[in-house]
């Protein structure tokens, strides 16, 4: 069964950032595992964007 991990983080939070590349690598290392990274500041304009990315990663597991 697919898993798709969603790695969301707050844009120009540098400490997060250090971690998701740890995560990126764990969640890449399965061949069962699609990731998905998104860099937001969790604004209204970033809402449809979100939406579009998340629907097509979804459709793609």
């Amino acid at each position: 069964m697919p898993v798709l991990v969603i790695d969301i983080g707050l844009k120009s939070c540098h400490t997060y950032n250090l971690e998701a590349v740890k995560v990126e690598s764990y969640a890449r290392e399965d061949p069962g595992t699609n990731y998905l990274k998104i860099v937001t500041d969790f604004s209204q304009q970033d809402l449809g964007q979100l939406k579009t990315r998340i629907a097509a990663a979804l459709e793609m597991n």
